[in-house]
């Protein structure tokens, strides 16, 4: 995945923000600089490009056609007519689904667009069969039918209108759940004029969202957006608290799913409905059974060398709980649970199981907010040189950090990148928000890292000064 420009206005407490998404991206500020906003905001558009939604579009339209038909019997008082156009229609539709299976093995969306526009016949052909089926028996399916294929009709017409309408909708979704607001539009800057839009742009027009008065609005370059769809994974992480909560969590997702236990049990839903999306989507993540042909041996040895520094590791349990594994001194092992284990080694384990199970992964992408959380500055740099690795073996790392411990370890990891022979101002992107602003953008790396720990440093010394 290239570098990619970005440029945020009047987003949240973020009024202009212009930076490039790079191998290593530090975004750094005080508290209430607008970190946050940033990494969030990366993350719901990030995670939502990322997704295939035409395909699974597609998938779910031809899913719904085949249920209606698998529900619906062709005994009864049918004609012989209607039931040979019925069994006609099925043929069609079982055509169909197998040339949609070819269309979703498609690499590029612009080879998606051509074989979806293709499907026009077999489409049409489904739906003059079921237009002519007469019996009143199956009116009121025949309607539902009908909606179905309109809806194909209308992706075949036009994929890339449909695509982009999905899309746009789906990334509203996105930055209301990870935001935890009502409306996208509660995301506006409070300082920006009723005038001024809301904006997150990336690259030369690549993606350019825009959230107005009335709606949001995007605009993209399709063939560009399968850079986007060629990461293998986008991971947020968060506060080491989710993760000790997981088995709370779950059993609301089981909750939400199912509306009869819904119904018994709202007061617990009220008490949790405040869970970002992000976090349900990596606990999804490590559910899924991800299967890697490749064997990347430095990943291997970074997750064995967390590992020792922790003096274990985090597992799954059988009944999808998390614990700590460790050994006693007579090298047997025993599991703690998450709950009774310090947050700073649930920080590092947690990359550890990430790496494990195939979620992090070369060309995948990790965004990490505020990372030194309950890390001893000890560890912070264990951090910061876990996360330095993940970059030079093709993870693209984006965190936000207030850290000047863990600014002066990201100075000497651009110290060994440059020992190395490699150029920092390709690898480092170093953000200094200063109230929603970005500044010192065009200064050269060093100089920036200086200017962000003088300004990290700052209460630090006024406290020695003062004292």
């Amino acid at each position: 995945m290239k570098n990619i420009d970005v440029t945020i206005e009047n987003f949240g407490k973020i009024q202009h923000a212009q930076f490039q998404v790079k191998p290593f991206t530090v975004i750094a500020g005080k508290n209430a600089s607008g970190k946050s906003f940033i990494t969030r905001a990366l993350y719901s558009i990030f995670n939502t490009l990322n997704k295939d939604h035409l395909s699974i579009e597609l998938e779910e339209t031809l899913s719904r056609l085949g249920w209606y038909f698998e529900k619906r019997s062709i005994t009864g008082d049918l004609t012989e007519e209607d039931k040979r156009r019925f069994l006609d229609s099925r043929s069609v539709l079982a055509d169909l689904e197998k040339r949609v299976s070819f269309v979703l093995e498609q690499v590029t969306l612009a080879e998606k667009f051509t074989q979806i526009c293709a499907l026009n016949e077999e489409i049409e052909q489904l739906s003059v069969n079921v237009l002519l089926l007469q019996n009143v028996e199956l009116l009121s399916w025949k309607a539902a039918v009908l909606g179905y294929i309109r809806s194909l009709e209308i992706l075949s017409e036009n994929p890339k209108n449909v695509f982009q309408n999905v899309l746009g909708w789906n990334i509203e979704r996105s930055l209301i759940s990870n935001f935890q607001v009502n409306s996208a539009r509660k995301l506006k800057s409070q300082n920006a004029m009723d005038s001024d839009d809301t904006s997150i742009q990336f690259g030369d027009g690549i993606c350019h969202l825009k959230i107005t008065q009335v709606d949001l609005q995007l605009k993209l370059k399709t063939q560009e957006i399968d850079i986007f769809q060629q990461i293998d994974n986008v991971v947020y992480l968060e506060s080491p608290i989710y993760w000790k909560i997981k088995d709370v969590l779950k059993e609301w997702i089981d909750l939400r799913n199912d509306p009869s236990l819904r119904k018994d049990r709202k007061h617990k839903q009220k008490e949790l409905k405040k869970a970002p999306q992000y976090i349900l989507d990596t606990f999804a993540l490590l559910d899924a059974d991800v299967i890697q042909d490749e064997v990347f041996e430095e990943l291997v040895e970074l997750k064995n060398k967390i590992d020792k520094c922790i003096g274990g590791q985090i597992q799954i349990s059988q009944s999808g709980d998390l614990q700590f594994i460790s050994q006693n001194q007579s090298g047997e092992s025993f599991g703690v649970d998450l709950n009774q284990t310090a947050s700073g080694t649930t920080s590092l384990g947690l990359i550890s199981l990430l790496l494990e199970k195939n979620v992090i992964v070369p060309n995948s992408v990790l965004i990490m907010d505020e990372p030194e959380v309950n890390l001893h500055p000890q560890w912070q740099q264990v951090m910061i040189q876990v996360l330095y690795q993940l970059s030079i073996s093709g993870v693209k790392i984006i965190m936000a950090s207030h850290s000047f411990d863990m600014m002066s370890t990201i100075e000497r990891m651009m110290e060994l990148h440059e020992e190395k022979g490699l150029d920092v101002g390709d690898h480092f992107s170093l953000v200094q928000l200063d109230e929603g602003n970005t500044i010192n953008h065009d200064k050269p790396s060093y100089k920036k890292l200086d200017a962000i720990k003088g300004d990290l440093g700052m209460p630090l010394f006024n406290l020695f000064a003062n004292s």
